[in-house]
């Protein structure tokens, strides 16, 4: 067996990988994620989602009726000026 047969063989075997195992592949993946510092950050990011949008709510509804889209824009604006920083 020469080189190129064996490199013909890996790339097979890689291109198997890619295309069958790519499933199991990404759930792997996702249970390696599942440490306790990263569930830590997604049930507080879940807890400051649940808090600001009944605030984001009352802040349009506290708005008069003829100014709660500017009211809203504002409130995405903010949202986005967090997010950001």
């Amino acid at each position: 067996m020469d080189l190129s047969d064996t490199a013909l063989k890996a790339a097979k075997h890689d291109e198997a990988l890619a295309l069958g195992d790519a499933g199991a592949m990404r759930l792997r993946d996702f249970f390696e994620l599942m440490k306790p510092r990263v569930m830590s950050l997604v049930i507080f990011t879940a807890l400051v989602g649940l808090v600001t949008a009944p605030v984001g709510t009352a802040v349009i509804n506290a708005a008069p009726a003829a100014d709660r889209g500017i009211a809203a824009s504002l409130v995405i604006v903010m949202r986005l000026i967090g997010m950001s920083v």
